[in-house]
Formats: structure tokens, C-alpha cells, sequence
């Protein structure tokens, strides 16, 4: 049975995690997924993907289970890049292994939660997860207030690598949020090299894996 675990994003995160500063990646993304924003003197390059998450290649260090992971514990997964508004909302049948791929997503995240929490499968799962543990009281009393980070509220902490077909390579990096989430574009290869900005995600569904289907935009900021 597949289990799923619950990341962002995307990173991821995900993070889960995305990608591109110098949008010229014409061919390999569709005009309507790239958009340019007036950003004061400066100009925001935004542009967005989607990720099929391949809940069958997910490997945990020590091959432990995800049942069986914990604070500390890391994972590795995989999942195609498709050009945005490829892949369907909810629960769907699309497969990871679909023709139409743009590049490759490479996901690593380190938990700082207990892996048996989230037990059962679909996006459900993602929020409200009862605590294995109580947290310290400093935590406890960051609770609650707007802006202040909840530690005990992030799944992890996670790179994800967007490796496109065409050789551009952008990379994320932040914590994985429930049910969505903001991560950092901290640099990126070929074209890519030097961006910054940030990745916005968030799971429009499921796929055939039982792991999420996601939808990634990136903001990333011009060269100064």
C-alpha cells in the first residue's frame, strides 16, 4: 500500500521547490506560464511548473520506513516537470510516467516530525497532525501570533533541484509547510546561474503514485 508523505513542497517543502531567472526556456515552457511583473525600477521574472511527485521512488536513509522514520532521518525522491496547467486537480489517475515531461525534480528533506504521525493516505493527511511529543515551552508560546514560525508546524527542511531538458538548472531550498508554502531560490546552473527569489507551491491534488500533484511558481529577482 502506498503511504504518503506529506511535503508541502515543496518544497517543497516543496519545498515542494522551483525555478528559472532569465526565463529564456521558450521551447521547453509554454508562453502562457511566463509573465513578466513591474517591480518598481527592477522587473520580477515569475514563471510556473508542474511536478508529478513519483511516490515509487521514495528511499529513506538506513532503509528504514517511513513508519519507522524520525526527527533527523532523510529521504530522497524523485518526479517529472511538466509545463503548468499539464496536470489535473484532486484526486486523479494521471502517472508520473506520462509523456509530455519537461525536465526532472530531485527532492531531499530532512524530518524534523515523527514519520508514523502521518499515517493513511491523500492531502488530508497534510494538516492538523496530532504531536508525538509537547513542545518546549518557548515553542508553545510562539504559537498563535501572525508571522512567527511554528516549529512544530513544519513536516521539514528540503532542496529540491529543477533540472530542465535543456540544460537549466534552478535550486530551492526551505521548510516544508502544511498545506502549502514559500521556499527560497538560492542559485541555479547554466542560464540559471546566480538566481535568487522565491518558489510559492501548493498540492492541486493527487496522481496514480498516491503522492501529490503540485503547481510551482517562481519569482525570481533580476541580476544586479
Amino acid at each position: 500500500m502506498t503511504r504518503t508523505i506529506k511535503i508541502m513542497g515543496v518544497s517543497l517543502f516543496a519545498l515542494t521547490l522551483v525555478v528559472p531567472g532569465m526565463i529564456t526556456v521558450a521551447g521547453s515552457r509554454s508562453s502562457d506560464a511566463e509573465e513578466e511583473k513591474q517591480a518598481g525600477p527592477a522587473k520580477e521574472r515569475r514563471f510556473t511548473v508542474d511536478v508529478a511527485m513519483d511516490g515509487r521512488t521514495v528511499r529513506f536513509n538506513r532503509g528504514i520506513t517511513y513508519q519507522e522514520a524520525g526527527r533527523g532521518d532523510t529521504f530522497v525522491m524523485f518526479g517529472p516537470i511538466y509545463p503548468a496547467g499539464t496536470l489535473p486537480n484532486g484526486a486523479a489517475s494521471n502517472t508520473p510516467d506520462d509523456p509530455g515531461s519537461i525536465g526532472a525534480w530531485t527532492f531531499r528533506a530532512t524530518l524534523t516530525f515523527d514519520g508514523g504521525l502521518s499515517r493513511g493516505s491523500g492531502l488530508e493527511a497534510c494538516c492538523g497532525l496530532p504531536e508525538l511529543e509537547i513542545p518546549p515551552l518557548w515553542i508553545q508560546a510562539r504559537r498563535g501570533k501572525p508571522g512567527v514560525v511554528d516549529l512544530f508546524n513544519q513536516l521539514g527542511i528540503a532542496t529540491a533541484q529543477y533540472q530542465f531538458d535543456n540544460g537549466e538548472t534552478l535550486i530551492v531550498e526551505g521548510p516544508v509547510s502544511r498545506p502549502a508554502g514559500t521556499v527560497a531560490v538560492v542559485g541555479g546552473m547554466g542560464a540559471f546561474s546566480g538566481a535568487g527569489g522565491e518558489l510559492d507551491g501548493v498540492a492541486i491534488g493527487t496522481n496514480s503514485t498516491g503522492y501529490p500533484n503540485l503547481r510551482l511558481t517562481f519569482k525570481l529577482l533580476p541580476h544586479k
